[in-house]
């Protein structure tokens, strides 16, 4: 076993330069939640934002996204009409996707999932 020692971090995460910009460090989406679980999508974002990543942009149900943006200011959250992610949420999430990938020039990830739940509404848009 190898003991994680501050050492080690300081290899791994070096100090940033005066001059970098805003999604040099990229950018995440994180596409989840729902009507009853909002838990997930905002551990997710907490946990990229420590992490280092300079954007972090929710994309959840309107209940949700509310909840997700409290937790933080610097927490994008945006709405999806309904209560579960459904097929009718494509065309914004694969738009909001291209964007991102444009935005962050290639630095740029998804993370879905968290939090969705398991109805076949959401089933149907994710298969």
């Amino acid at each position: 076993m190898i003991e994680i020692t501050k050492d080690i971090l300081k290899e791994i995460y070096l100090p940033r330069l005066n001059e970098v910009r805003k999604y040099d460090f990229g950018l995440l989406l994180v596409i989840g939640g729902s009507e009853f679980y909002s838990g997930s999508p905002a551990l997710s974002s907490m946990a990229a934002s420590k992490a280092g990543v300079d954007v972090v942009r929710v994309i959840a149900p309107k209940r949700a996204a509310d909840i997700i943006a409290s937790f933080s200011p610097t927490m994008a959250a945006y709405p999806l009409p309904g209560d579960w992610l459904g097929k009718e949420h494509l065309t914004i999430l694969l738009s909001m996707a291209e964007s991102a990938k444009e935005v962050a020039r290639g630095k740029a990830a998804v993370a879905i999932g968290g939090g969705m739940g398991r109805t076949k509404e959401t089933q149907d848009a994710i298969i």
